[in-house]
């Protein structure tokens, strides 16, 4: 959510779940719940609603829940990022203390924690309440990953040259350089393994590639695909997201 600009993120939001998968995705969770929708507009207008009982949302986050649960794709992330944003949004702004490293790293902790939240969460067990419950779980999982870096920073000091010693440390040697090659194999193979599980899509997956393993900007893919670089940034976010929460899962 680059500079918090919470307007221009959930309309990108809204644009992704405009293609004919997204589309029908929302038609099926209409004819589920009994409602004629014809795009996730609705659905969020409709959840946000303060006049619409309580019964009808979880009906329909139920019915989501369900649909994720039985034909998972890359897709539910950014239903669920779109539907729940109002939420996430109080909360970044409720909790941004927590946010030591700045309010964009916070906010991919914060994403990162919602879907790991998602992912978890069983309709079946938890049939009501669902976005209070959702939020809820949320911001615990956030506290948990954000507390050992405060435990960290308080534990903080200057390093002594006698802890480079201790460490194995050799003066004059690279050993970033050494190590490289193998980070960048292993970060291939669990993106890989990410886009097999249907976390990220092909996109996606090259989006991080080239980005997060070879270091090109986003500013230069997105000249290469013909879109903005701060669209382009925000989808990077929410894919990082999504592969970190995946990854804590495993």
């Amino acid at each position: 959510m680059s500079g918090l600009e919470p307007r221009s993120e959930r309309d990108e939001l809204a644009r992704e779940l405009e293609t004919e998968t997204a589309l029908a995705m929302v038609r099926k969770i209409g004819r589920d719940v009994g409602r004629g929708f014809d795009s996730w507009r609705e659905v969020g207008d409709l959840l946000c609603s303060r006049t619409a009982p309580d019964e009808e949302k979880d009906s329909i986050l139920r019915a989501v829940g369900i649909a994720r649960d039985e034909c998972p794709h890359p897709l539910w992330n950014s239903v669920y990022l779109y539907l729940f944003f109002p939420g996430l949004r109080g909360l970044h702004r409720a909790k941004r203390r927590w946010g030591e490293d700045g309010p964009e790293e916070f906010w991919q902790d914060l994403v990162a924690a919602f879907l790991e939240s998602v992912r978890r969460f069983d309709v079946g067990r938890w049939p009501d309440r669902i976005a209070a419950r959702l939020l809820g779980h949320t911001r615990k999982r956030l506290h948990r990953r954000c507390e050992p870096r405060w435990e960290a920073r308080r534990s903080e000091r200057p390093l002594e040259p006698r802890d480079l010693e201790i460490a194995g440390a050799t003066p004059g040697i690279d050993w970033a350089s050494l190590e490289l090659g193998e980070v960048r194999e292993s970060e291939l193979r669990s993106l890989a393994a990410a886009r097999d599980s249907g976390v990220i899509g092909e996109a996606d997956y090259h989006l991080l590639v080239g980005t997060c393993v070879y270091g090109r900007s986003s500013a230069e893919i997105a000249r290469e695909r013909g879109v903005s670089d701060e669209g382009l940034r925000k989808r990077k976010q929410r894919a990082r997201a999504a592969v970190m929460a995946w990854r804590r899962k495993g």
